[in-house]
């Protein structure tokens, strides 16, 4: 083992705030760990001659966490670098088949869990939490989503500081649904991306099959002013169909996405009625149609078990250096929301609905979570109809 692995192992507890919040220590995190568990939290170190990313594995019966050293800055920018324009082509080839993506993303992490695990925790920092790691291939074709059930967080701390919510079943079954806006400008695709566009009412449909309560707000109804008239905490599930965006956007921020990483410098934010396409300074609290991360953690009161935010790149935010990524998952976790289920890149439509509809299929049988809906569904689309990776890739289950 390297001078650089051993003393970073000498020092593992003490890398992020993350592992140490609160006085929490990567010791509780493997009391808590069942036998079948681990506990993955990927690093961006800076400075000290280290390199750039490392993953803190920790297990049961571990005495301290495993450090692997991940790619750096300079591998990912050229594994994630490419501007063509084909957004489908462009993801698959990140997760084709013994890609470098396995390499540097996830090889070193597999070589040292134990055969019994099957769910890992997995948080990630920087360009890493753009990735979709059950999406990603080995050599012999199987991808990490085929052996392990990913379960991704904002932090592994969770486990220690039991924050995160245990699997259940939905059974009040309320839901608010958000869709088919009606923006105060002409979409253009110079405005608004050409994806992302699952309908409030279509989903309303799916809802209502399960014998669900619902309530719909859409066209223009679908304002930030209704949200605020109604009863959140009341909703078992809250839907946004709407367009996601970031503020502030530069055309080097634009250049930069294309990379299918994160933006700087900027807030992650939903576009409801009336929204201006081409606004650029945001005011909180204000009745403009962009719904904020901000004003989400700010002045929304929720107890829904899921949040779905079928809005391109909902699942990536901006980065907050050592406390990791802040965006709308973040958001909506500290706003009371259990789950979310959000987009890492512009999804299709098309595949977006199709998901949707066996999701909330499988979500309304008996006994059936969260988890085990998406999860159903994630292979289903992918063994049994053959999509790509880009296909449904892009969707992850936050907890």
């Amino acid at each position: 083992m390297s001078e650089e692995i051993q003393n970073l192992e000498r020092e593992g507890i003490g890398l992020t705030p993350a592992l140490k919040k609160g006085g929490v220590y990567a010791s509780e995190v493997v009391k808590l760990l069942k036998p079948h568990e681990a506990a993955v939290e990927i690093l961006h170190v800076n400075g000290g001659g280290h390199k750039d990313y490392y993953a803190l594995v920790i297990i049961q019966g571990w005495k301290s966490p495993k450090v692997i050293v991940m790619g750096n800055s300079t591998e990912m920018t050229e594994l994630l670098s490419d501007e063509s324009t084909d957004l489908p082509a462009k993801i698959n080839k990140v997760y084709a088949i013994d890609s470098r993506t396995y390499q540097l993303c996830w090889e070193g992490v597999q070589k040292v869990l134990p055969p019994t695990v099957k769910t890992v925790y997995l948080s990630a920092a920087g360009v890493y939490e753009g990735l979709s790691f059950a999406a990603i291939s080995g050599a012999a074709g199987k991808r990490v989503g085929d052996t392990y059930q990913i379960r991704y967080v904002v932090s592994t701390s969770e486990i220690a500081e039991k924050t995160l919510m245990p699997s259940k079943t939905i059974t009040s079954r309320s839901a608010l649904l958000l869709g088919n806006v009606l923006y105060s400008c002409p979409e253009s695709p110079g405005q608004l991306p050409g994806r992302c566009r699952l309908t409030g009412p279509h989903v309303d449909s799916l809802i209502k099959k399960a014998k669900a309560k619902s309530t719909l707000l859409h066209q223009s109804a679908a304002t930030e002013n209704s949200l605020a008239g109604l009863d959140l905490r009341s909703y078992d599930i809250i839907h946004f169909a709407t367009h996601g965006d970031f503020t502030n956007r530069t055309p080097d921020d634009l250049k930069f996405s294309r990379r299918l990483t994160i933006y700087q410098n900027s807030e992650a934010f939903l576009r409801l009625a009336a929204s201006d396409c081409a606004k650029k300074v945001i005011k909180e609290k204000s009745e403009d149609g962009i719904l904020t991360a901000t004003e989400i953690t700010s002045y929304m009161d929720l107890n829904a078990e899921l949040v779905v935010l079928s809005a391109c790149n909902s699942a990536i935010g901006t980065s907050q250096g050592s406390e990791g990524m802040f965006g709308l998952f973040r958001a909506f976790k500290s706003a009371g929301v259990k789950k979310v289920i959000a987009t890492l890149w512009e999804v299709d439509d098309k595949r977006t609905a199709e998901f949707m509809k066996y999701f909330y299929t499988n979500l309304f049988k008996p006994s059936a979570t969260v988890e085990s809906a998406f999860e159903t569904t994630q292979l289903f689309v992918r063994k049994s109809l053959g999509w790509t990776p880009y296909e449904y890739g892009g969707l992850v289950l936050l907890n």
